[in-house]
């Protein structure tokens, strides 16, 4: 493909993506599987550059030219998706410069030949390749909603075959349900989800995601040791996480007691691990406290960051200088502009946050800036 090079900037408005609006759920139940991508006409354009990326199966990111129009607004359909998440952009480009859309996401449904044709639902929680922890708790698992359906089915391995049956919510956009896990079931799972027709036809698989969960240590041990346990000491798993460690406690409330604190697992990444790739056009949260090289009490202590449009949640690192110290927390989305979650009490010595957002079906965004703090009595 031709490059389009721009030598000025600001004097083209940026289009307006009208459609898929951003965090929308498209059914698609039938090959082509076709949508058509919907911009604001920007005057003084002379033609326009989409860039859409998609999950794994769809391949590479894929850049399309579109010639400006007299139509407003300005259309262009995509076919051959498959089930997940796509994040999409336009840029507008002519005599005065270019300018650049926000980037938007959606999510595609995908299926055929079953369940009266309703097709897979499209999992959200847990991110895929993460690691949960706790003795004992429950798990919330979560996909999009399917039209139709009267209920789901959803796949838990091991045991080969095993599967829950959910049913359908009233309303709303996604079904959530939570399965109980014990110290005695750590290990590596991988799940996925069909939708139910009231014939009970079944529609076809979700895509597998794949977790961890593994029990806290029966001892707690003090934070600042550095001889503390090593991945191969709790994860003793030959699963696909290291692709993307990380390790997420089972609060999801957000709310953690001092025993929890203490008891955090610690780890670090093995050697040679790469650092995930963030999907491109994701903005990283904005942390607004603790502030860099602020002093913060050792209890009651809130960190606040804003809210990313879009999101389903947020992975939270706090980190020190020991790198077997690694707290990892998973933070459901905000109905408000902030996010926050408290630690009731926290080790005295200096220390760092940082905070991404995640998108579903494995899209992550980028890490905030990593904010120096330290914690006194």
């Amino acid at each position: 493909m031709a490059c389009l090079c721009f030598e000025a900037q600001g004097e083209i408005s940026a289009p307006v993506l009208v459609s898929p609006q951003n965090g929308e759920v498209v059914q698609l139940s039938a090959p082509p599987n076709e949508i058509t991508l919907l911009w604001g006409n920007v005057a003084g354009a002379t033609g326009y550059l989409i860039l859409i990326t998609g999950p794994e199966e769809f391949g590479e990111p894929l850049e399309i030219e579109v010639a400006q129009s007299a139509q407003n607004p300005i259309s262009r359909g995509l076919n051959n998706l498959v089930t997940g998440t796509y994040t999409w952009k336009v840029t507008a480009f002519g005599e005065g410069g270019s300018a650049e859309s926000s980037t938007s996401f959606f999510t595609i449904q995908t299926g055929s030949g079953g369940g009266g044709n309703l097709p897979a639902p499209a999992p959200l929680l847990p991110p895929d390749l993460v690691i949960l922890r706790g003795d004992s708790g429950l798990i919330r698992f979560q996909w999009t909603r399917v039209e139709g359906a009267s209920s789901y089915r959803l796949n838990i391995s091991p045991p080969a075959g095993f599967f829950v049956s959910v049913s359908q919510p009233p309303s709303g956009t996604k079904v959530t349900t939570s399965r109980p896990f014990t110290q005695a079931q750590a290990g590596s799972y991988k799940w996925s989800v069909a939708a139910v027709d009231n014939q009970m036809r079944v529609s076809p698989a979700s895509p597998e995601r794949q977790f961890v969960f593994t029990s806290l240590a029966s001892a707690g041990w003090d934070l600042d040791e550095s001889g503390g346990p090593t991945p191969e000491d709790f994860f003793g798993f030959q699963a696909n996480w290291q692709r993307d460690f990380t390790l997420s406690d089972l609060n999801l409330d957000g709310e953690t007691n001092g025993d929890d604190a203490a008891l955090m697992i610690q780890s670090q990444a093995p050697p040679g691990l790469p650092t995930p790739t963030p999907i491109p056009g994701f903005f990283a949260p904005t942390p607004i406290q603790p502030l860099a090289n602020s002093q913060v009490p050792q209890t009651g202590i809130d960190f606040t960051w804003q809210t990313v449009i879009g999101a389903l949640g947020y992975e939270f690192n706090l980190l020190d200088d020991n790198p077997n110290s690694n707290i990892v927390r998973v933070i459901e989305q905000s109905t408000t502009s902030t996010v926050s979650t408290q630690f009731t009490s926290l080790p005295i010595r200096p220390l760092r946050w940082r905070v991404r957002a995640f998108f579903g079906a494995g899209v992550v965004g980028p890490y905030s800036t990593e904010i120096p703090f330290t914690v006194v009595e």
